[in-house]
């Protein structure tokens, strides 16, 4: 499981969704999307991924480009990107 509210809720603002919209989008409760957003409910890979999906948000192409720093983490996410 992730936890994928900060990635949800960012892209969610940027494509000026209400919590309403992407739930319908993807058969979940307005309550579920608020729950993921903030930090109350884990989230399968595949589902963080529909999510994405559904925002038009093209998640596997990020992860794979993604490099490490020389810290061996990740950049962000680019929100706006797509």
């Amino acid at each position: 499981m992730i936890k994928g509210r900060f990635i949800i809720k960012e892209l969610r603002e940027v494509r000026k969704l209400t919590q309403e919209q992407l739930a319908e989008k993807n058969g979940m409760s307005r309550v579920q999307i608020l729950r993921l957003e903030t930090g109350q409910n884990q989230l399968s890979m595949d589902k963080f991924i529909s999510l994405c999906r559904s925002m038009d948000y093209n998640v596997e192409l990020k992860l794979l480009s993604r490099t490490q720093d020389e810290t061996g983490y990740y950049a962000d996410f680019d929100y706006k990107a797509n």
